[in-house]
């Protein structure tokens, strides 16, 4: 089963916390990141309703979070919505394919080998 989480950085911070203390089954962290801080301001500006000191904090809060993206297993930069899903989609299926994850099912298979 597949549970896609749309959190931030803290988070999945407070995720891989839990899961280090009670011995659960590693996640995959994907950090999506917009094409640029200038692109991220124009769709924050575009959306409307936020004051500028709202924007100011909104993009302080993600040049703050892209600096912790170097603790996420995958980064996708977002910089068109078809082939940045497409590349999730990959990474999903790539990580259905770990050995560590696929090891049971093959051990059914071949049990006659393994």
């Amino acid at each position: 089963m597949d549970i896609i989480l749309d959190i931030d950085v803290q988070g999945a911070k407070k995720i891989k916390q839990q899961i280090a203390l009670h011995n659960m089954p590693f996640p995959v962290y994907i950090f999506i990141l917009p094409p640029s801080l200038k692109v991220s301001e124009e769709r924050i500006r575009s959306r409307g309703g936020d004051s500028p000191k709202a924007i100011s904090e909104r993009l302080e809060n993600a040049r703050a979070e892209i600096r912790d993206a170097v603790y996420y297993d995958y980064l996708i930069i977002n910089d068109g919505l078809e082939d940045a899903f497409e590349r999730l989609k990959s990474i999903i299926t790539a990580e259905k394919s770990r050995s560590e994850r696929m090891m049971e099912k093959v051990k059914a298979v071949y049990k006659e080998i393994i």
